[in-house]
């Protein structure tokens, strides 16, 4: 029958009139996009934990919750939360687990508010710890480079390259297709694009994060190459053997062969073989940056690597095979035969000297120097111990090159027979050393 639906609609409209008026009399709004929950019933929440855990270890985050009327909640209801579980998990308990290390946050909520928030840091242990285990590999690995704390890569022979998105709790290996070639530098200026260098010339190429490398074709040669740095986005630079200097200035798309031009009349020093750039920071106005090599052979360049001019007087005939620019007027090179060079202003100019040999004997083969901390900052040099057992061994300086001290390693790591290749610090706590036999060291404590 059609009057059956309409006079059942009469009801329902009377009540919805009837809603209305009452909201009116009682002053409701009609606005039902902003609806209003019950009020808070706690008033404040105040969480408090440890700063700092262990992978792999626990912790209890506790809280003190006072109600709307001033008094302490003695079994609250509250949800922890963590920012990152992949690093760490916690439970409504307060009870945090460290899973990888990084950074996160810690807070809870509650009664209808929030508490406060608590940074905490999970570590893979205090001083150096060793990952060779995890890289999967015994290889000889002759270097490294890192993004962020968490993401970098490892290259080393028989066209070895390594990844880790973990700081280095894992490694995954990556296709270089150049196992007949020993890799022995690899720069990256994004998490995506990357350069690695190597033997017989291997100049290797990624765009999206070592997922494929491509080789290019640069006129070199066939000489090694054996170290690569990249200034900016754009600009970047690769040494070799026989005075090799090539220049980018597109992201490593294409390089160019430049000549170091000597300013004295020592011109065989020009083709020895060139070992290290020097690096940090990594972005620099200036356009400065330096080249060592062998017996005791310096180039600097203040024009973006355009040019290259080398440096008299030579302070030492010794192979030198690392350097680190910690900005543009301070600078650390090492070398063989514990040989450590600092640079000082002499007027306008930068001269080098050299500084007191540390303590046991060591052939050294890289340097690095922490950007972010004040001068004279911290650095760590790297090599292999010439006097006594042959270890692989790390040195630290918290003077700018002044004083040295080496640090203790892991039993654990195969550090006998071997050297540490090389070393990167992203800053003052994080950092990794390389070298032989799968050797892959890494701290996030400065190694202290």
């Amino acid at each position: 029958m059609p009057t059956i639906p309409h006079m059942r609609a009469i009801p329902t409209l009377v009540s919805a009139v009837a809603a209305c008026a009452l909201a009116f009399a009682f002053g409701c709004s009609d606005d039902s996009s902003t609806p209003v929950g019950p009020p808070p019933i706690y008033s404040s929440i105040v969480i408090t934990g440890p700063d700092t855990m262990l992978i792999g270890g626990s912790a209890l985050f506790t809280a003190t919750v006072i109600d709307t009327g001033g008094n302490v909640v003695p079994s609250p209801g509250l949800t922890f939360s963590s920012s990152a579980t992949g690093v760490a998990t916690i439970n409504n308990a307060g009870n945090a687990q460290g899973v990888s290390e990084g950074d996160v946050t810690i807070q809870a909520a509650g009664g209808g508010i929030s508490s406060n928030v608590l940074p905490l840091v999970v570590l893979p242990g205090f001083g150096w710890v060793d990952q060779s285990s995890a890289a999967l590999t015994i290889q000889n690995l002759r270097g490294t480079h890192f993004v962020t704390t968490r993401e970098g890569w490892v290259v080393g022979a028989l066209g070895t390259i390594l990844h880790t998105a973990d700081a280095g709790k894992t490694w995954a290996l990556q296709t270089s297709g150049s196992t007949g070639y020993t890799l022995n530098a690899v720069a990256f200026i994004s998490p995506t694009i990357g350069v690695a260098v190597g033997s017989a010339g291997r100049i290797l190429r990624t765009t999206n994060g070592g997922v494929t490398w491509t080789p290019l074709t640069v006129s070199t040669g066939g000489s090694g190459l054996n170290d690569v740095y990249f200034q900016d986005v754009d600009r970047g630079w690769i040494v070799g053997n026989g005075g090799v200097i090539l220049r980018t200035i597109n992201s490593g798309a294409t390089w160019t062969r430049v000549q170091p031009s000597p300013t004295t009349s020592d011109l065989e020093r020009v083709s020895f073989p060139l070992y290290a750039l020097g690096s940090n920071p990594p972005a620099d106005p200036y356009g400065f940056g330096w080249a060592v090599g062998s017996g005791g052979t310096i180039l600097s360049s203040d024009d973006f690597g355009q040019t290259w001019s080398l440096v008299t007087p030579f302070v030492t005939t010794d192979g030198l095979f690392g350097v680190s620019r910690r900005d543009k007027a301070n600078a650390l090179a090492v070398g063989a035969n514990t040989r450590v060079l600092g640079t000082y202003n002499s007027g306008p100019n930068t001269l080098w000297q050299l500084l007191p040999t540390p303590s046991p004997l060591t052939n050294f083969t890289a340097v690095s120097w922490s950007p972010q901390s004040p001068l004279p900052g911290s650095a760590w040099a790297v090599g292999k111990q010439s006097s006594g057992p042959a270890l692989a061994i790390v040195f630290y300086s918290d003077d700018g090159g002044g004083t040295w001290t080496p640090q203790f390693l892991p039993g654990s790591a195969p550090l006998t027979g071997n050297a540490l290749e090389d070393v990167y610090f992203l800053d003052d706590n994080h950092g990794w050393a390389v070298g032989g036999q799968g050797l892959i060291l890494h701290t996030a404590t400065g190694g202290r």
